[in-house]
């Protein structure tokens, strides 16, 4: 099928459109209301995976990387190879109690860290009523935040991941800055 640069620009702009007034929407839906339907959960941070080489070679890492979250069995929890913003609030905003009618773009608002987070695993707790999830991707200013900080045991929630705008607006300009005789296969 033949597709001009016009035909492919004009498909972009509606793509990003779309994506634009969902996340728009999303961003003005009461934060409970997203906890409630499972799209948010509050989480307890309980530890961060770098293990480091006795060597003591700043980048011989033996650990995975991986943040280690726990849940509430009865909250439900991600699945696996889920996507999220995972964010650090203010200390009076971290608890659902006090979140009142706040949407989930004002709550974003109150946050301290914020990192793009992939759910790479489920497992059990020795605690009865948790369970573990491993999350990759965390970012490196989080997880410094993270051990600087000292932060075990502090709530850490996982949103609805931000979406690509920007590489659809990239992508507009790559049509767009091209000479229109070319079909968009041929860029």
């Amino acid at each position: 099928m033949y597709y001009t640069r016009e035909n492919h620009k004009r498909f972009l702009n509606k793509e990003l459109t779309a994506i634009s007034e969902s996340y728009l929407k999303l961003l003005n839906t009461k934060a409970i209301s997203l906890l409630a339907s499972n799209d948010v959960y509050v989480t307890q941070y309980v530890k961060l995976d770098l293990k480091k080489n006795d060597i003591g070679a700043d980048r011989n890492v033996l650990g995975s990387g991986q943040l280690m979250l726990r849940f509430k069995k009865d909250k439900g929890i991600p699945r696996k190879n889920e996507y999220f913003t995972a964010v650090i609030l203010e200390k009076d905003m971290c608890l659902p109690k006090n979140w009142g009618d706040t949407t989930w773009g004002k709550l974003r608002s109150h946050q301290v860290e914020f990192s793009e987070v992939h759910c790479v695993w489920q497992g059990k707790t020795d605690d009865n009523g948790f369970l573990l999830c491993g999350f990759s991707g965390i970012s490196l200013e989080m997880s410094q935040y993270l051990i600087d900080n000292r932060l075990e045991g502090c709530v850490i929630i996982l949103g609805p991941q931000e979406p690509p705008m920007e590489y659809y607006q990239n992508l507009i300009t790559v049509i767009s800055n091209t000479s229109p005789d070319y079909s968009a296969k041929e860029i």
